[in-house]
């Protein structure tokens, strides 16, 4: 897994879930393939954002 500073490991999560959301609808994305897309672990993707509620409050910012 790629590892980078938090501010930037954040930043990829969350253009991450962007791609997807915007490609496939919030509801059908899961933690999981953002995880994977971001190149993070799920346990990395949560210490950014709590929830997939907050990850989605981020994305719609």
């Amino acid at each position: 897994m790629a590892r980078g500073i938090p501010r930037e490991t954040r930043a990829r999560i969350l253009s991450a879930a962007t791609r997807l959301f915007y490609a496939h609808g919030i509801r059908a994305i899961g933690v999981e393939a953002i995880a994977v897309e971001a190149s993070v672990t799920k346990r990395t993707l949560y210490k950014h954002f709590e929830s997939k509620n907050v990850l989605i409050a981020a994305y719609l910012e």
